[in-house]
């Protein structure tokens, strides 16, 4: 049989593909660009949202907000040329809802785009009838509510320094309320070793700055009430054996001898009807539950415990120290990062409470006890107060 030849027919059919694939190559790049503009454009947004935030943040004017966002904007080019700003507004973040406002101001939303003819040239698609593609994004940077429990130890051997423990507690409260988010909340509990059935100072939210700082301002170490003492230790006089005034006539004498006085610190939970020695899981513990139970899901939420000991004494130690740890687990398990100020005078290992932290917490020890309000005061401006949507 005699073969015909057909090398002429391949050459016409690349002759007719090579335009095809040169097309398609040609949208390829096209879409490339696009998709790279796109992002630069959200990039752009995002970083515009967040300099007016933080801009607003530090000096409290809206027109310094804007000016950065601007200052921003100028250089974050998208696609070789500025964005348009659709706007740029500034309000309140609740949940994942922004709402413009003058007065409660916790958040920026920035909205930009290029469209029409300042949107993205294209190359090679105006064959297809677009020469310009129209590319936008938005973006909100928000301030994270915070709410935070102290969980303060308020045992007897803070007696001689709990002055400058309050004044550290106070000096945290102080900072919050200076720049306060829309659901900021503040908290305390006391413990010794064991707490109140609720918090001694209630989660309650930072607009009540005024009325929690003079509540606060009466945090003392734990108080002796003599009927409290007797209901511990019953009647026996065992306790007073290594005391130089036994036996004790009452325990009302006794409150007098060696705690300072009966009742003088009525605003504290008692030294005897939570417990005596330090037993931090409790405090640890009751914070979580009160943050959990009055906080909210959307909110930066942590603890933050200062104590100038650690789980004790004889046979209470180990199942105290599990309980700490067990508290601490169980605040993280619910998002819950923990803080540790150990107030170490005695210049004992202090490891344990280190062992303590959780999440976005650091550990900090002292045996200074007037570095207490430096402490706090680094702790408070490292909680996280920007979101970005």
């Amino acid at each position: 049989m005699k073969r015909t030849p057909k090398r002429g027919n391949y050459a016409m059919i690349i002759g007719l593909m090579v335009p095809v694939v040169m097309a398609f190559g040609a949208l390829g790049v096209d879409l490339t660009y696009y998709q790279l503009a796109e992002l630069q454009t959200q990039y752009a947004a995002d970083a515009a949202a967040h300099a007016a935030f933080i801009r607003y943040r530090s000096t409290g004017s809206v027109a310094e907000g804007r000016a950065a966002a601007d200052y921003v904007l100028a250089r974050d080019l998208v696609a070789g040329r500025p964005a348009d700003v659709d706007s740029i507004q500034f309000g309140s973040w609740a949940g994942d809802t922004f709402v413009q406002s003058d007065t409660e101001v916790n958040a920026v939303h920035v909205d930009l785009s290029r469209r029409g003819v300042n949107g993205i040239t294209t190359m090679f698609a105006g064959f297809l009838g677009y020469d310009h593609l129209d590319t936008a994004a938005r973006a909100t940077t928000a301030g994270a509510n915070r709410q935070i429990m102290i969980a303060q130890d308020i045992t007897g051997s803070f007696a001689d320094d709990i002055a400058n423990a309050r004044a550290a507690d106070l000096a945290f409260l102080d900072y919050m309320a200076a720049r306060p988010y829309p659901q900021d909340m503040i908290g305390m509990t006391a413990f010794v070793g064991g707490v109140r059935a609720t918090p001694w100072s209630p989660l309650q939210p930072i607009q009540d700055a005024s009325a929690i700082r003079s509540h606060w301002q009466e945090l003392d170490w734990c108080n002796c009430d003599p009927a409290a003492l007797q209901a511990y230790y019953g009647n026996s006089w065992w306790y007073c054996a290594s005391r130089t005034m036994c036996p004790i006539p009452t325990w009302q004498a006794y409150c007098n001898a060696y705690v300072g006085g009966s009742n003088t610190r009525a605003a504290m939970p008692d030294c005897w009807s939570v417990g005596t020695n330090t037993a931090p899981g409790p405090g640890i513990r009751q914070a979580a539950d009160e943050l959990l139970s009055q906080g909210t899901d959307r909110s930066f939420r942590g603890i933050i415990l200062v104590s100038d000991g650690l789980p004790c004494c004889g046979s209470q130690t180990a199942p105290r120290q599990q309980a700490a740890i067990d508290a601490a687990d169980y605040a993280w398990a619910n998002g819950i990062s923990v803080w540790t100020v150990g107030f170490n005078k005695g210049g004992g290992d202090f490891s344990f409470l280190a062992s303590l932290v959780r999440g976005i917490g650091r550990s900090y020890e002292t045996p200074d006890s007037t570095e207490l309000q430096g402490i706090l005061l680094d702790i408070a401006s490292s909680i996280p107060v920007v979101t970005v949507q």
